[in-house]
């Protein structure tokens, strides 16, 4: 056993479905079809190539002085990049960075753009190719993520930029063996909050919840340059307190990532889902339809209807499940989280095409097999079932 892999299994910690919430109080906080679609997008935030650290210390060094940090980087980086080097690189960094803070996916294909300029004028750029790597595992392309990821590794092995989106592909391909030796490699060129990250996120797939929460500590403590980094560590911190019974420390965890960042959608979902589970209906719909009005995402407007529901709020429940299944994410598959919505609210036909559909798209990540094979024995399809079983 690797260090990585660390002790003591807790696979009984996991939370419980959503649609539980009603008699099952503060055991629901952690909702699986919010988590589901988050934690790649959360460890493609946390990748942080070279240029994009020197970036989100030029940004934090900008906010000190009362200046709008990312926005003058990249205003900056603009007027530079055609004579720098490295410039397009570092432009493709800041246009990402921009994305995370402002949700415009605007901002992620101009970041593909300025990786494209920078590899057409050195095809090794590792920090680009790493960049290229992260947007591929975005868009659930994790193929494709891993070739560029190994692709940006041979091109400099000693940097630890190419392995961060590299751990994330292996660990959505299923390459967990692959993954836990690129881990180890993470942590020994840079134990900082990049690795501790990816040791948290490995152990809490291994069913080790209580070191997951020792190593995303270690990840909090390592600290960021980046105030949004920063609150979505603490973010993730507060997930796996909630997700261990320890609603309290969680709570304040959210509530510490938001006064970093008051607009980090990860800790007000989490913030949302502990005030659900303590019976605060109110205050949890108030939070998660200003979610769903800031993000549109799928997963706030089901939470919203799920806890309508359980509030005995049925009409308002009925016509947010509906809007719920008409949003999208702009360049995002969101079929695996409709499929868990589905799944716990007793449609298993339904929640089986889904999961297929999203299974697909995925190229059957090891992540997502799981989730078809659930439903599927829901619609009592066991051939199928036991042959999801064996991948």
């Amino acid at each position: 056993m690797t260090r990585i892999e660390h002790h003591g299994r807790n696979r009984n910690s996991r939370a419980r479905p959503a649609s539980r919430v009603a008699r099952r109080g503060l055991g629901w906080v952690a909702p699986p079809l919010l988590v589901f679609g988050a934690v790649l997008a959360a460890f493609a935030i946390l990748n942080g190539s070279a240029s994009s650290e020197d970036a989100g210390a030029d940004a934090s060094a900008r906010a000190a002085a009362g200046l709008s940090s990312t926005e003058e980087l990249v205003t900056e980086l603009e007027a530079a990049a055609p004579d720098n080097p490295n410039g397009y690189t570092a432009l493709g960094d800041a246009y990402y960075q921009r994305a995370r803070e402002t949700g415009n996916q605007a901002f992620v294909e101009q970041a593909a753009a300025a990786y494209e300029i920078a590899l057409s004028r050195d095809p090794g750029d590792s920090a680009a190719l790493a960049g290229q790597a992260t947007l591929a595992l975005t868009r659930h392309d994790f193929r494709g993520g891993l070739e560029l990821a190994r692709q940006a590794r041979q091109a400099a092995p000693r940097s630890q930029a190419p392995y961060a989106p590299l751990v994330d592909a292996q660990i959505e391909l299923g390459q967990y063996r692959a993954a836990v030796r690129s881990i180890e490699r993470l942590i020994g060129l840079k134990p900082n909050l990049t690795a501790y990250t990816r040791v948290s996120y490995f152990r809490e797939l291994q069913g080790d919840l209580a070191g997951a929460l020792d190593a995303m500590r270690h990840a909090v403590s390592a600290g960021s340059a980046s105030p949004e980094n920063a609150a979505f560590t603490r973010s993730l911190l507060g997930k796996l307190q909630a997700d261990l019974g320890n609603y309290g420390a969680a709570k304040r965890s959210y509530l510490e990532a938001l006064a970093i960042d008051p607009s980090n959608v990860s800790a007000a979902a989490g913030l949302a889902a502990i005030e659900a589970g303590s019976g605060d209906f109110d205050s949890a719909i108030r939070r998660y339809r200003a979610l769903v009005n800031e993000t549109g995402r799928p997963a706030h407007g089901y939470a919203l209807a799920e806890v309508e529901e359980a509030a005995g709020m049925d009409a308002a429940a009925r016509r947010d499940y509906a809007r719920a299944a008409m949003l999208t994410e702009p360049g995002v598959d969101t079929r695996s989280e409709a499929a868990v919505f589905e799944a716990d609210h007793g449609d298993s036909a339904e929640a089986v095409r889904l999961a297929r559909g999203g299974w697909k798209v995925a190229r059957a990540s090891a992540l997502r097999t799981p989730l078809l094979g659930r439903c599927s024995r829901m619609a009592r399809w066991p051939l199928q079932s036991a042959s999801l079983a064996k991948r």
